[in-house]
């Protein structure tokens, strides 16, 4: 290739006038200064890569603790966040010994399992604390437990630990002891709980021991009655059952009795979708919400497919929840302004996908709108001027869908619906939230 100017083509290599040609292009740009704005982009791009793979979570097991070995010593954050399996000692004189001395004082959240059946609880905490001393974040899991409470002599504080999640398959009713006793007091400075399957007292305990809480996640865990712990700043509260679905209302009643002054995210999840008249007809769906004047954030996720009585044909179902309001009204049902003074998203999701019973797009669609004109866009709702997100299955126009109004159901026979324009759904989001910046009108997915 000839790249100099002593040739007789007229017609030169573009690699000739390439030179030329970027002098002319830059002369259009904002900046002359090609290779500065470049490295701009490009150490911006590094950037904003570099924080999201801190935050990827990586398996290590017995088939790969040397590659991630490897793969640490090349990217110095790679071993951030790890989840654990098949390694019963997590010692430095373990199988996974070398990786552990190495990066082990890197990682700052840690999902394994416990317990070790030939290991102490006193054995195994001092062992994490030696092997993960910066640990913020820690998951364990419960596959089974031994019953013996073993008391501690030295005991192991994880003062740096913020986030601690528990989750077991069962309630494991002959070990919560252990939990309360032994657990419970090894975290002082929790700011984030989530309990999946946990004994009452389990939870009463950690809410005594962890003043410092603001974030509370509790799945399939029942908790009935007044809540006699001192809980200042709950501010985020997640609550979920599809083992015990009755349970739901007393569990987030208890809650919000002692929060409503400081909640600032609500999120009800993991609710089934019903036939309309059971809501309508069973008191024990009804779940009051107090004032709530600092909630900015509320969500309802329900399940993707239908929970139906034996042998019922009714095509409609709408998620198993009767909000009612405490400003409430025979002529308003809710007012915004006194309710949610200061709300700003609304979201209305879909749970984890099923096979069993799984609803179609428009009959998850339209369940979703029965619950929402049994409660945010009620007919006798007053506008809520604070609202700017909502994300709701939206569908701007199309076919029509079957609309109902759940407490006008008065039977399962599937009859209480009149067919409506999705367009009309859309004018009723606007009378209500004349605000709103945006509006999620993509898939179906939450």
């Amino acid at each position: 290739m000839d790249l100099d100017r002593n040739h007789d083509n007229e017609n030169p290599h573009l690699a000739v006038l390439l030179p030329e040609i970027a002098t002319n292009i830059v002369t259009f740009l904002p900046k002359s200064d090609l290779i500065s704005s470049c490295t701009l982009i490009n150490s911006t791009w590094e950037h904003e890569a570099r924080k999201r793979f801190a935050l990827s979570w990586f398996l290590m097991n017995a088939e790969n603790v040397a590659q991630r070995q490897e793969m640490s010593s090349v990217w110095e954050n790679y071993a951030r966040n790890i989840a654990v399996s098949e390694f019963p000692n997590l010692s430095r004189e373990g199988p996974c010994g070398n990786f552990i001395s190495t990066h082990g004082h890197k990682v700052k959240r840690l999902q394994t399992r416990l317990l070790p059946s030939d290991v102490t609880w006193p054995q195994y905490f001092e062992t994490l604390s030696n092997s993960f001393p910066n640990l913020t974040s820690i998951a364990l899991v419960f596959d089974n437990l031994d019953d013996t409470d073993s008391p501690q002599k030295n005991r192991v504080f994880f003062t740096k630990v913020k986030h601690l999640a528990i989750y077991t398959s069962s309630d494991f009713e002959g070990t919560q002891q252990i939990l309360r006793t032994q657990l419970v007091p090894l975290f002082p400075n929790l700011v984030t709980l989530l309990c999946q399957t946990i004994c009452p007292s389990v939870v009463r305990s950690f809410l005594k021991n962890a003043p410092t809480l603001t974030s509370l996640t509790l799945i399939n865990t029942v908790l009935v009655g007044p809540i006699r712990e001192h809980v200042v700043k709950l501010t985020r509260l997640e609550i979920g059952n599809s083992l015990f679905p009755a349970f739901l209302e007393p569990t987030l009643s208890a809650f919000l009795e002692i929060s409503s002054g400081t909640l600032e995210y609500l999120r009800v999840t993991l609710v089934a979708n019903i036939d309309p008249h059971l809501v309508r007809n069973y008191n024990g769906l009804d779940i009051f919400l107090p004032i709530l004047p600092k909630l900015r954030v509320f969500e309802l996720v329900h399940n993707d497919f239908a929970t139906r009585l034996k042998g019922s044909t009714n095509s409609l179902v709408t998620p198993a929840v009767n909000l009612k309001f405490e400003g409430s009204s025979t002529e308003t049902r809710l007012i915004y302004a006194e309710q949610f003074p200061v709300l700003e998203t609304l979201r209305i999701l879909k749970g984890v996908p099923s096979q069993n019973d799984k609803l179609t797009e428009q009959e998850f669609y339209e369940a979703s709108v029965s619950f929402l004109y049994n409660s945010f866009l009620h007919p006798s709702n007053e506008a809520c001027l604070s609202l700017r997100d909502l994300v709701i299955p939206f569908r701007a126009r199309g076919e029509m869908f079957k609309f109902f109004n759940v407490l006008e159901c008065l039977s399962e026979n599937g009859k209480c619906f009149k067919w409506k324009d999705p367009s009309e759904v859309l004018k009723r989001v606007i009378a209500v939230f004349p605000n709103l910046i945006q509006l999620e009108t993509e898939d179906f997915g939450g």
